[in-house]
Formats: C-alpha cells, sequence, structure tokens
C-alpha cells in the first residue's frame, strides 16, 4: 500500500502540474483570440459600409462630371468669345465719342475766340468757352478710363480662353479613359468592400466559435481538480487502513479480521480509483475532442484571412486613376474660377462703364445747355453775334451726335452685362478635387487596416495554431496518468475483496468508514463507497455542508 499511496503521489503531481499548464495554455489563447477579434473589429469599422459606401458614390460622382466637362467647355468658351466679342464691338463707339469730344473741345476754343472782339461780352463767352472746356476735358477723361478698363478686361477674358483652350486640348486625350477608369475602380471597390465587410463577419464569427470552445475547454479543465482530490481521498483511505491494522494488531484483534477490513476497504478504494480513473478517460477524451475543434475551427480561421490578405492591396489600384483624375479636375477648378474671376470682373467693369458713359451724356446735356445760351446771347448783340452763333450751332450738332454715340455705347455695355451674367454657370466638376481626396483618404486609411489588420490577424491565427498542435501533444494525459490510476486500481483489485459478511468486522469497519466518508468532497465518491458501506454506514455523518457541497458538484 506504501508502494501505491507513492505511484498515486506521482499521478497526483503529474496532474497537477499539467493542468496548471493546461490552464496556462488557454488562457494564453484566450487572450490571442480577444486581440483577434479587436483586429477584426477595426476592420469592420474601417470596412464601415456607410463610409466606403459614401467615398466610392463621390468617385462615381466625380466620374460622371468629368465625362461632361468637354460640353461645359465648349460651353463656357463660347461664352467668353461673345465677351471678347462685345468687347471689341465698345471700341469703334468709344473711338467716336473720343473724336466728337476732341471736335468739341476744339468748337468750345472757337467760341473763346470768336468772342474776342465782342467788347463787354467777350468776357462773358470767355467764360461759357472755359466752362465748356472742362466739362468736356472731365467728359474725355472718364471716356479714356473707360478704355482702359475695358482692355483690362478683354487681357482677362484672353487669360481665360487660353486656359479653357488647353484644358479642352487636355481632356480631349484624357477622355473617355480616365473617367471610366475612375468608374470601374469605384465599381471594384464597392465589390471589394462588400466581399471583406461580409468576410470579416464571417471570420469574426468563426473566432468567437474558436473562443466558445477554448472556454469549455478551460472550464473542463476542473476535472483535474476533481481526479487530485479523489487521489487525495484514496491516499488517505490507504493510509488509514495501514493505521487501523497495525492498532488492530496491536489491540491483539485477530488476524483474520484485520485481514478481511483491509481486504474490504481496500476493495472499496479500488473501486473508487476505477470510477476515478474512468471519469478520468472519459473527461480526457471529450477534452481532446474539444482540442480538435479548436484545431479544426482555428484552421479555419486562418484560412478565411489568408483568402482576403491576397487582396489587401486591391484598394491601392485606385490610386492611378484618381491621380489622373486629379488632373482634369483641378484644370477644371482652375478653369472655373478664371472664368468667375471674369464675370466678377465684367460685372464690376460694367458698373464703372456705365457710370462713365453716364457722364458723358452729361457732358452732352451741359454743351447743349451752354450752346443754346450762346445762340440766345447772339441774338441779343445783333450782327455782331453772327460768327459766333455758327459756332454755336457746330456745337448743338456735335453735342446732338454725341448723344447718339454714348447712347449706343449704353447698349453695347448693357450687352456686355448680359452676356457676363449668362457666363456665371457653374461647373459639375466643382469640389471634385475635394470629394477625390476624401474618397481617397477613405479608401487608403481602409487599405492600410487591410494590409497591417489582416497580417496581424494572420500571424495570431498561426501563433494560436502553433500552441494547439503543442498542448494537444502535451495534454494527452492517457498513457501518463490515465493508464497509471488504471493500473493501480487494478493492483489494488487483486490484492482486495468484496466481503459479504461484514458482522465480525462491523464495529472498526464502521470506524473508518465513517472518517473516508467525511472527507469526500464529490458526490460520485460517496455513491462508490454506499456499495461497500450496508446501511449506508459512514454516509450518515455527513453533515448538511456536506449535502449542499454535493448539490453543487452534481449541477457543476
Amino acid at each position: 500500500m506504501a508502494e501505491l499511496i507513492s505511484q498515486l503521489e506521482s499521478a497526483r503531481s503529474q496532474i497537477e502540474d499539467k493542468f496548471s499548464k493546461a490552464g496556462t495554455f488557454f488562457q494564453d489563447a484566450l487572450a490571442l483570440i480577444e486581440q483577434q477579434l479587436k483586429v477584426l473589429g477595426s476592420l469592420t469599422t474601417a470596412l464601415d459600409p456607410e463610409a466606403i459606401g459614401s467615398a466610392t458614390e463621390d468617385l462615381f460622382a466625380t466620374a460622371e462630371s468629368l465625362h461632361a466637362l468637354p460640353g461645359e467647355i465648349e460651353a463656357r468658351s463660347l461664352r467668353m468669345r461673345e465677351l471678347k466679342r462685345d468687347v471689341a464691338a465698345l471700341r469703334p463707339q468709344i473711338h467716336e465719342i473720343c473724336g466728337l469730344l476732341r471736335y468739341l473741345r476744339a468748337f468750345a476754343f472757337n467760341v473763346k475766340i470768336t468772342a474776342a472782339g465782342m467788347g463787354e461780352e467777350a468776357a462773358q463767352f470767355s467764360s461759357f468757352s472755359q466752362e465748356m472746356g472742362t466739362r468736356i476735358d472731365q467728359g474725355d477723361k472718364q471716356i479714356r478710363e473707360f478704355m482702359e478698363n475695358l482692355e483690362v478686361l478683354d487681357v482677362q477674358i484672353e487669360g481665360a480662353l487660353k486656359i479653357e483652350t488647353a484644358l479642352d486640348t487636355q481632356v480631349r486625350s484624357m477622355l473617355p479613359q480616365v473617367p471610366q477608369c475612375l468608374s470601374n475602380d469605384a465599381s471594384a471597390m464597392r465589390a471589394y468592400n462588400l466581399r471583406v465587410s461580409d468576410a470579416t463577419r464571417r471570420i469574426s464569427e468563426l473566432a468567437r466559435e474558436v473562443q466558445m470552445h477554448v472556454l469549455t475547454a478551460l472550464s473542463s479543465l476542473q476535472i483535474g481538480d476533481t481526479v487530485r482530490q479523489r487521489i487525495e481521498h484514496v491516499q488517505s483511505g490507504l493510509q488509514a487502513v495501514m493505521e487501523l491494522v497495525e492498532r488492530l494488531k496491536s489491540e491483539g484483534a485477530p488476524e483474520v479480521q484485520h485481514e478481511r477490513l483491509a481486504s474490504h476497504v481496500k476493495a472499496m478504494l479500488a473501486a473508487q480509483l476505477m470510477d476515478t480513473a474512468e471519469t478520468f478517460d472519459a473527461e480526457i477524451k471529450r477534452m481532446m475532442d474539444m482540442m480538435a475543434q479548436i484545431a479544426d475551427g482555428t484552421n479555419n480561421l486562418v484560412l478565411a484571412l489568408d483568402l482576403e490578405h491576397g487582396d489587401g492591396n486591391s484598394l491601392r489600384g485606385l490610386e492611378q486613376s484618381v491621380a489622373q483624375a486629379f488632373v482634369l479636375v483641378e484644370g477644371m477648378e482652375r478653369a472655373t474660377e478664371q472664368a468667375n474671376g471674369v464675370q466678377v470682373a465684367t460685372g464690376k467693369a460694367v458698373q464703372e462703364l456705365l457710370a462713365r458713359v453716364g457722364s458723358v451724356q452729361e457732358v452732352k446735356d451741359e454743351v447743349q445747355y451752354m450752346a443754346l445760351n450762346t445762340s440766345l446771347r447772339c441774338v441779343h448783340i445783333g450782327e455782331i453775334g453772327r460768327p459766333l452763333q455758327v459756332v454755336a450751332t457746330e456745337l448743338s450738332t456735335y453735342s446732338k451726335h454725341l448723344e447718339g454715340a454714348a447712347a449706343s455705347t449704353m447698349k453695347g455695355v448693357e450687352r456686355l452685362a448680359a452676356t457676363a451674367q449668362q457666363s456665371g454657370a457653374g461647373s459639375s466638376a466643382l469640389g471634385g478635387k475635394k470629394k477625390l481626396e476624401g474618397a481617397v483618404v477613405r479608401l487608403k486609411g481602409a487599405a492600410d487596416v487591410v494590409e497591417v489588420d489582416l497580417k496581424e490577424a494572420i500571424t495570431q491565427g498561426k501563433a494560436l495554431v502553433g500552441q494547439l498542435a503543442n498542448a494537444a501533444e502535451k495534454l494527452n494525459f492517457k498513457a501518463e496518468m490515465v493508464d497509471i490510476i488504471y493500473n493501480a486500481a487494478a493492483a489494488l483489485s487483486r490484492e482486495s475483496s468484496f466481503q459479504a459478511d461484514l458482522d465480525e468486522i462491523s464495529t472498526p469497519l464502521a470506524e473508518i468508514m465513517g472518517k473516508l466518508a467525511r472527507t469526500y468532497t464529490m458526490a460520485r465518491e460517496r455513491q462508490v463507497h454506499a456499495e461497500f458501506a450496508p446501511g449506508g454506514m459512514g454516509i450518515e455523518d455527513v453533515t448538511e455542508t456536506q449535502e449542499n457541497e454535493d448539490a453543487f458538484e452534481m449541477f457543476a
């Protein structure tokens, strides 16, 4: 029995050591799976259907706007040419006004010269002449500034036309390939996102399934504590038998009595060991089945991750087509900004031109008024005023020509204003640059997560597979421990037997059976004990607390 106690101690020690290592392994496996689920969670966030969907929609919208560029460029160029035509149409009208103002200036000077010999009237006419000259000079200044503004506007229009022409050449060389490529890539991104998102969900489910298997395996390690305790109880039982036999010998009990007592108790302890070995064997088989399920689940997880990782760079294929689209979008936005600048400049110029033409019309009114006054005064002074009256008549005639030229110029400016208003239509490509930048940031961010996190998840998964393979080998307890318990039970059975007649040994048997019963912590131990204890010998001494522990053990 001492040798058997030693063998059982070796098995118990190994069980404690190996189950401790198994617990550490399963805890590490759970930590790895938690990391994988965290990585998969970040993938799910990065591949959020709404965010990626928005990015691909922006790409589709940009591609569509690029297809519309030729028509927009042609329409805007047409309006620019119309503005240039309207500016060109104003030049001869302005030159005509300038010429008329020169004539009027000359006639105003003639008034002064002609009136020089009129005595007292000369000063009055000289004042008229001076005032008319001042008004005409003011009008001349206004009309020359009008021309300068018009020339500045013409330069702006010419610059915008050059940009439109260059953009048109660029667009025609890149359409329809660039927007079509962008659209195709957007479709590919959408399909990729849907597939990877679905795969991520599927992989997450696999990881959680493995996690549940590991948790179940971890909980099954309780069998190690159960077996260890039951071995300890058998060891203490063997020790108790040896001590009782020695005591009976010292008390002079017949040898046959203590031999029969030892044989019966050892038979019960052999039954306890056999029941422990069978329970342990069944639980170890169940644990190994769970290990196989964990291994299969983990292998499936790694395979699924490997399948997805191959496409991690597909998101990178977008960069080239986006770069080409950037060229067109930037060109279109630059052209649109230039066109909008021309529209704003034209609006300002029109307001200034209208004001300056209005000033010329005021000059015309004042010259006509002065010419009329001059004619009237000439009538009063008689024959001496006739030469001056001729000059006044010429002033009136040319001021009417100035009125017609100013009215015609005013119509030209209004036509220019109407054309400028038409050129204000925006481009469908406006905002495309920001959309492309935003889409690229989101998609490249998703690509980074796919490449980095999937790689990390694969590394973790393979590490888990390696741990499982190592653990499966180390946790194969049957040969090392289960068989030891079976062999110990068999050895104990060979030197013991169930005693049917227990009357002669009932007193010492009741003593040792009661002592052993109080050490039990599992219901199965009491059930085996009851088979060797007539009338519940020893079991009736179990306390209420122990019964509650039994209920908990059976529930567990």
